[in-house]
């Protein structure tokens, strides 16, 4: 049975400001197995935290739209096939040697998929805080303003 995706939403002022600066963000593709969910909260006690959160909300989720299109109508990824890639040689002997010393587990190589995903998602941020830093260069009220943000991109 394939993984179906459910989520909601819900913010609090808190306790200490008169207003609420969270900012969620979800999106579940129509089958459900694919998301995109963002948590921005404006830093409490500086200007304009709700629009920095809202403006990071909004980059992001534009500049990961792209992975949210349904799996059919994404583009493809040219791999490279196995013939041009290098093969790697393992030496069992410093293996055996080494594998009373050390565990086992291994970080799996990158796949390029993920690569991307990585890469998207650090040029989302990066986008979002030059909005929110131009904002605040346009706005001389609002200088200052800035968030936090939290995201996963389910695929």
């Amino acid at each position: 049975m394939p993984l179906k995706l459910v989520a909601a939403a819900k913010t609090d002022v808190g306790r200490q400001r008169e207003q609420n600066e969270d900012s969620p963000y979800m999106y579940i593709s129509e089958e459900g197995e694919r998301g995109l969910f963002i948590v921005a909260d404006g830093m409490g006690g500086y200007r304009a935290g709700e629009v920095a959160s809202q403006l990071a909300v909004q980059k992001i989720s534009e500049a990961l739209k792209s992975f949210l299109i349904p799996i059919a109508e994404q583009p493809t990824i040219k791999l490279t096939p196995v013939s041009e890639q290098a093969t790697i040689k393992l030496d069992t002997t410093k293996a055996e040697e080494q594998g009373a010393k050390q565990p086992r587990t291994r970080k799996l190589a990158e796949t390029p998929t993920i690569k991307t995903i990585e890469d998207s998602l650090k040029a989302a941020v990066r986008q979002a805080n030059r909005a929110i830093l131009s904002y605040g260069e346009e706005q001389s009220a609002a200088r200052g303003l800035g968030c936090t943000v939290t995201s996963a991109l389910v695929q």
